[in-house]
């Protein structure tokens, strides 16, 4: 990830990557992880995975390094947790992600 952007990751989020779901489909998530982020609120119209239309009330921008699934779980500094809409992973001319922009 480019200095810049990476100074500009001034917030700090916590990240529980999905592990499995139990007997009744309830989603487990392994334990939480501090990262730093930068966090934009704005409400947005996004097209998730599924080709629904819905409502993003925050983007999160990561560090390439982080590695993401739709399915994790991201809480953000005030306690909140959404679904991940949407997760772009643009690539530098190397092939590794440069960052994470996660729709919440």
């Amino acid at each position: 990830m480019d200095r810049a952007l990476v100074a500009m990751l001034t917030d700090t989020i916590t990240h529980a990557a999905y592990v499995s779901q139990d007997a009744y489909g309830k989603p487990t998530y392994a334990t939480g992880v501090s990262r730093p982020a930068r966090v934009e609120y704005k409400v947005r119209r996004v097209v998730d995975a599924t080709g629904q239309e819905k409502v993003s009330r925050a983007k999160v921008f990561l560090d390439g390094t982080v590695t993401l699934d739709l399915r994790d779980r991201i809480t953000l500094s005030d306690s909140s947790t959404a679904p991940i809409l949407l997760l772009y992973s643009p690539h530098e001319l190397d092939g590794s992600v440069s960052h994470h922009e996660v729709s919440l």
